[in-house]
């Protein structure tokens, strides 16, 4: 379906229609589909995954922080990025790739950062406890009493707790010595053993290799771009001093022999786009030049009354950290790409194609007559419907079912809740199948009809979040009722 030597618009691709697209053409190849943000892209993953369980299906988010920030990002948001890109370094021969407009616009690290930078033992291995330490330290982990979170390390005694970035537990590995005798997995949470393992391997956790060559090439880089430090300057005595500065990964090219994009990591993938993506990156680039800007008019150099309580702040150059936008042209141009867009067009053209989605509409003009219920005006309007199946999806599954009992209760025909795609699909034109994934809106294809829950009962009920305590205030309220 998605064929093509040019930049084609594939029209007639609601959402959540387009996530069923994917999962079907990422079977035999690599895509690449770039989302319009992290919300969105977490909804497609979520529908891709329902669609086509089996597919690989890789996200690539942006860092949580904005352009030249002070704070680093998300350790959690950094273990996500390096196991994607360890993978995709790894190369894959078909599956989906989701990120989104900040993140494919963001330079990143080369992938001989993952190819070197990889640790493997086995059980009856000998590994000691100095190379262990210099991987720590070299890679980004974290030091911690009780390893809890990706990123975090602990020794104690002969024993080594490790979370590697995209291991769903951590590694306990017992020594005897510098032989490792068994390796564990273990709860974070409880601490307790979950299971028993013959090898473990270790990624990076910063996209910064913290060792001595990569502090050398940064320090060499900030005195080239910015000058010999003539007064008090954080970033650089921390990172001479070989420790983490908050923000220090928005300098992270300096650290680098060579620096990349997304797409040297899947260079023959087909690309896809949201609709609006392109409207979203130039937007992406007005925000990286705003924040660009106030950093520069803020530098020392461009106050006349400099604060001097104020830590200094040299934003590195656009280009460094980010693409530009001929760069965006050129490399997205490279390759074949689709933009989705959701309304039908006048016909198929050398540009254009149409998918055949379209979407299926709501139940809003009954909702509000007193004198019609919904699920009796559902059950009218499917009733003509002999030709294809009908899928309802429901925010979860406790909702499915609920909306099961109702749409029997209302005498809708043939209607069975199901956990698979595959199931819906396989039913007999007419019969009614109500599955839990969370989609806005439903869509109509030559092969089924569909609705959400949302286009039967209307707005989801916005409930207010409960403030969570924290954890002091907890240990309080417990300490004051056993005192």
């Amino acid at each position: 379906m998605l064929q093509s030597s040019v930049r084609v618009t594939a029209t007639g691709v609601p959402e959540g229609y387009d996530a069923l697209i994917l999962s079907g053409q990422a079977k035999d190849r690599v895509l690449l589909h770039v989302c319009r943000d992290d919300a969105r892209m977490a909804v497609l993953s979520g529908a891709v995954r329902f669609f086509a369980p089996n597919l690989t299906v890789i996200e690539f988010p942006a860092w949580d922080c904005l352009p030249y920030d002070r704070v680093s990002p998300n350790p959690e948001i950094i273990a996500q990025r390096l196991d994607s890109l360890g993978k995709l370094a790894g190369k894959i021969e078909s599956g989906l790739v989701l990120t989104t407009v900040s993140a494919i616009l963001q330079r990143v690290p080369d992938p001989d950062l993952f190819h070197r930078g990889g640790l493997t033992g086995k059980v009856s291995g000998r590994i000691s406890q100095d190379e262990f330490t210099e991987y720590f330290m070299r890679n980004g982990y974290r030091r911690a009493a009780t390893v809890r979170e990706a990123g975090e390390y602990a020794f104690r005694g002969g024993i080594v707790d490790v979370f590697p970035p995209g291991a769903p537990e951590p590694y306990r590995l017992d020594f005897f010595g510098d032989e490792l005798e068994t390796i564990r997995t273990f709860d974070p949470m409880s601490q307790r053993t979950t299971g028993n393992e013959e090898a473990f391997a270790l990624g990076p956790v910063s996209e910064i290799a913290f060792d001595d060559a990569s502090n050398e090439r940064f320090r060499e880089g900030y005195r080239r771009l910015f000058g010999p430090p003539s007064g008090p300057d954080p970033l650089y005595e921390a990172v001479s001093a070989g420790a983490h500065h908050p923000g220090v990964e928005h300098w992270l090219p300096l650290f680098h022999e060579r620096i990349s994009t997304l797409f040297d990591y899947v260079p023959d993938a087909i690309m896809s786009l949201d609709h609006e993506t392109e409207e979203a990156v130039r937007s992406r680039f007005e925000t990286i030049g705003d924040f660009y800007d106030a950093r520069v008019e803020m530098m020392p150099s461009n106050v006349r009354d400099a604060n001097q309580e104020t830590p200094v702040y040299r934003p590195l150059p656009k280009k460094m950290l980010y693409l530009t936008e001929s760069e965006w042209e050129d490399l997205s141009n490279q390759r074949p790409v689709f933009e989705f867009f959701p309304l039908a067009a006048g016909g198929d053209t050398d540009w254009t194609v149409d998918l055949g989605g379209r979407r299926a509409g709501d139940f809003s003009d009954v909702r509000h007559r007193p004198d019609v219920n919904v699920f009796d005006a559902f059950r009218e309007r499917i009733s003509r419907e002999n030709e294809r199946p009908i899928v309802i999806f429901a925010y979860s599954n406790g909702s499915r079912d609920r909306l099961t009992g109702l749409l029997r209760d209302h005498h809708v025909r043939d209607v069975l809740p199901l956990d698979t795609w595959a199931e819906a699909t396989e039913r007999v034109p007419g019969s009614v199948s109500v599955v839990a994934l969370d989609l806005a809106r439903g869509f109509s294809t030559p092969e089924f009809l569909s609705f959400s829950e949302q286009d039967i009962l209307g707005e989801r009920m916005a409930r207010p979040a409960r403030r969570l305590r924290r954890a002091e205030e907890f240990i309080s309220e417990a300490s004051s009722l056993n005192g």
